[in-house]
C-alpha cells in the first residue's frame, strides 16, 4: 500500500494544518519497501524531490534514519517548505500503528516530540491490478488526434511502443496508434514529444 498522510496533531491533540495545506494537489504519500537484507528497508515519499531513508522495526517501534534528497529547484516555496518538514520530522518517528480492521487500513506515526501523523491505505497498483505488471516504452508524439471511444469523439495521444537492446540502444519502434484514456502521472504538453518509461498492467 501506499499511505497518504489525512492529518497531523502535535502532542495535545491539536491540528498541525502546515503538513495538509496544500493536499489533495501536493499530498504527503509515505512508501515502505522491505529489503531482503537489514538496511534495505526505505521509507520514501515524493513531494518535489525525491526523499527516502531507511528504516527499522522493532515492534510497534520504528527508527528512520537521515532522508537523503535529490536536489531539483521546486517551483512553489511552499512546496520547497513542506518537503523540509516532511525530511525533517520522519527521523523523529518512534512508534508506528496499524488498525487493519479499519476500511481502508489506517497507520498512526508517532513522533519524539509526541506528534503524530494519521495516514490512510491507498493500494498501489501491484495490488489493485493483482500482478507486478510490465514495463515499456512509449514515445508519445507531439499533437493528439480525434478520435472515436464509443459513441463520444475526444481527443487521443498518438503513442508507439519503443524497443531498446541490452546496451540501450533503440532495436524496434511499433506503429503509432491511438491511445484511449490517460497516463497516471503524465500530463501531455502539446508540441513536445517525449519517451516514457511506464508499468502497464492487465
Amino acid at each position: 500500500y501506499h499511505w497518504d498522510l489525512e492529518s497531523a496533531q502535535d502532542q495535545s491533540g491539536r491540528a498541525l494544518p502546515s503538513f495538509t495545506a496544500l493536499a489533495p494537489k501536493t499530498a504527503v504519500r509515505l512508501n515502505f519497501s522491505a529489503g531482503s537484507q537489514p538496511g534495505q528497508q526505505l521509507v520514501s515519499t515524493k513531494i518535489c524531490n525525491n526523499l527516502g531513508g531507511s528504516y527499522q522495526l522493532d515492534g510497534d517501534k520504528i527508527s528512520i534514519g537521515n532522508m537523503i534528497s535529490t536536489q531539483m529547484a521546486c517551483a512553489d516555496n511552499r512546496v520547497m517548505q513542506l518537503e523540509q518538514a516532511v525530511g525533517a520530522q520522519l527521523p523523529r518517528a518512534q512508534s508506528v500503528r496499524i488498525a487493519q480492521d479499519a476500511n481502508p487500513q489506517s497507520m498512526v506515526l508517532t513522533f519524539s516530540d509526541g506528534s503524530r501523523w494519521n495516514l490512510k491505505a491507498v493500494p498501489t497498483n501491484a495490488t489493485k491490478y493483482g500482478n507486478a505488471g510490465e514495463t515499456i516504452f512509449l514515445e508519445v508524439g507531439p499533437q493528439t488526434k480525434p478520435c472515436s471511444a464509443g459513441v463520444m469523439r475526444t481527443q487521443c495521444l498518438q503513442v508507439r511502443e519503443v524497443r531498446y537492446d541490452g546496451a540501450g540502444r533503440k532495436s524496434t519502434t511499433g506503429e503509432w496508434g491511438n491511445f484511449y484514456g490517460n497516463i497516471e502521472g503524465y500530463q501531455h504538453e502539446p508540441g513536445i514529444r517525449n519517451v516514457l518509461r511506464v508499468k502497464r498492467y492487465t
